[in-house]
């Protein structure tokens, strides 16, 4: 049963291949009635993709790159603030290698919404992952609505 709802997500991996498996994992498990799953394979891009995308990702999953061509501990926390800069509603799910699990505080103080470690399970993660995101804006809204009651009276 699919919820009316939409969903933008943007996938950031530099392996196209795993980029690929991850966006038709994503499109064929999260089960809202409007999703769309758009990759791109330069982390350098990311805020240009997102300026002048159509799409207003909801979610960027941001895959730390499989070649280490950035310094995790450093440059994850710096891009995951930048792209709140360009889209301060976007959410950020960091895909981390299971060695760079000591960043992962770091990478938390700076925003991400989760981190999902590379491993067997990592398109299922995701998918939990976005459902938690779903979930906690269904919350959101709910609260809204209980607060404009209240107010109301």
């Amino acid at each position: 049963m699919k919820n009316e709802k939409s969903l933008n997500v943007l996938v950031v991996e530099d392996d196209k291949l795993n980029a690929e498996i991850l966006r038709k994992f994503i499109k064929s498990n999260v089960k809202v009635s409007d999703i769309e799953v758009q990759t791109i394979h330069n982390a350098d891009s990311i805020l240009d993709e997102i300026k002048k995308s159509e799409m207003k990702p909801h979610v960027v999953i941001l895959s730390e790159p499989s070649l280490g061509k950035i310094k995790f501990a450093s440059e994850i926390p710096s891009r995951i603030n930048q792209i709140k800069k360009v889209n301060p509603l976007s959410e950020v799910i960091v895909l981390a290698t299971p060695d760079k699990v000591v960043q992962v505080i770091d990478t938390f103080r700076s925003g991400a919404f989760d981190v999902v470690l590379k491993d067997e399970h990592t398109e299922k993660n995701v998918v939990n992952s976005l459902h938690r995101y779903l979930n906690r804006q269904d919350e959101n809204i709910a609260v809204k609505k209980q607060t404009a009651l209240v107010n109301a009276h």
